[in-house]
This record gives C-alpha cells, sequence and structure tokens, in this order.
C-alpha cells in the first residue's frame, strides 16, 4: 500500500500501478505534480522516470536491483529522500538535474556507477559534504555544471574519467 500526500489530503493507493497512474494523475496543465510526500514500499525503475516533478519527500522505497537512477528525481521539488541501495546502479546521469530545492546529504554506494554526467546540473541548492567512489566512472560532465551553492571538498578517484568538460561550469561558489 502507499499513500500519496497531495495539497494535504491523502491518497491510498493499493498497488505500484495505481501508484504510478495517481502520479500521472496528478500533473496539472503545466506539468506540475501536486503530489507533497510519498510513503510506502516500492521498487524504482524507468518508468518512474519524470513522475516525482513536485514530490517533496519520498519514504521506504526498494532499489536493489536498479541499475538505471538517470533523470529519476529531474526537474523535481524533492527535498528528501530516505536511503535507497544503490549499489547496482550504473547510471545516475541528471539524476538530480534542475532539482533546485535538493539539499540533502547524499549517502550512496557509487562503486558501479559508469555516468554521473549532469547528475547535480542546476541543483542550485545542493551543498552537501559526501564521498562517493568514483574509480568506474567515465562520465563526469557537467556534473555540477549550474550548482551554484555547491562548495564542498571533494576526493574523486578520476583515473577512469574520459570526460571532465564543463565540470564545475556556473559553479559559482566552488573553489
Amino acid at each position: 500500500q502507499f499513500i500519496l500526500e497531495v495539497n494535504s489530503e491523502y491518497i491510498d493507493c493499493h498497488s505500484e500501478d495505481e501508484l504510478k497512474e495517481q502520479l500521472r494523475n496528478q500533473n496539472d496543465e503545466d506539468n506540475t505534480c501536486n503530489i507533497h510526500s510519498i510513503y510506502g514500499v516500492w521498487v524504482i525503475d524507468s518508468s518512474y522516470k519524470g513522475l516525482f516533478t513536485n514530490a517533496e519527500n519520498i519514504y521506504s522505497h526498494k532499489t536493489k536491483m536498479v541499475g538505471d537512477m538517470s533523470k529519476i528525481f529531474c526537474d523535481s521539488k524533492i527535498k528528501y529522500i530516505s536511503p535507497i541501495d544503490t549499489s547496482s546502479v550504473t547510471n545516475m546521469s541528471c539524476m538530480f538535474y534542475n532539482a533546485t530545492s535538493f539539499n540533502q546529504p547524499v549517502d550512496f554506494d557509487t562503486s558501479s556507477v559508469i555516468d554521473m554526467s549532469c547528475m547535480f546540473f542546476n541543483a542550485s541548492s545542493f551543498n552537501q559534504l559526501f564521498t562517493f567512489n568514483t574509480s568506474t566512472v567515465t562520465n563526469m560532465q557537467s556534473m555540477f555544471d549550474g550548482a551554484t551553492a555547491f562548495n564542498q571538498p571533494i576526493d574523486f578517484d578520476t583515473s577512469s574519467v574520459t570526460n571532465m568538460s564543463f565540470m564545475f561550469y556556473d559553479a559559482t561558489s566552488f573553489n
């Protein structure tokens, strides 16, 4: 069972398909979603991409077998994500792309990730200290492009990276 908080009202969903349908139905004319929080246990997969547009809080999801989290929180108003298992993820590109309200610690297992391009692109509030294992990452293009608040020390293994272009472009606070 899933519970959606929409405009201070709660909607029960009894299946993952019903949850996806409610996520789609809550988009209004300008394609923004009115969902504030999502409670429940589900498997995030690529069919959720773009459905979290205005959800601010995501609780209790299963992600152990997910390999692609690209764009999963793209353009969202996300502020809180409960801990997620990212040990199988290879693609985190655009994961928080334009998630302008997101500023939460990220404790991700990134040991399998290959692509982190645009991961925090225009995540203008993000400024958290984190430790990522980046030994397998090949693409960090525009990873912090437009992340104007970001100014944390980073210790990345970039030995496998082949593209770092624009990695900190317009990350105006980073020094």
